[in-house]
């Protein structure tokens, strides 16, 4: 059996206080929009469990998918509902 403590997860992977999982999915984060894809730096968006609700791998990859579509929307447009129809079918 292997433990850890947030003390441990800050450690190895940098989460602010040892978080395990991403933004909590409250009413208030929810209403304020904490999670989010888009940052203030041009050209930078988020992709990991921090930019999506709840988090954990599951929300990591939906993050990793969404923002890969926030790219391919403004670089490539035909691409972009390309890959839309295959994720939506």
């Amino acid at each position: 059996m292997e433990t850890a403590t947030p003390v441990t997860f800050e450690r190895y992977t940098r989460n602010r206080g040892g978080s395990l999982l991403g933004t909590k999915a409250s009413d208030r984060n929810i209403k304020a929009r904490i999670a989010h894809y888009i940052t203030p730096v041009k050209g930078l968006l988020l992709a990991g469990h921090w930019a999506e609700y709840s988090g954990g791998v599951p929300m990591a990859l939906k993050a990793a998918a969404n923002t890969s579509l926030i790219l391919l929307k403004q670089i490539n447009r035909k691409a972009f509902k390309e890959l839309c129809s295959v994720m939506d079918a």
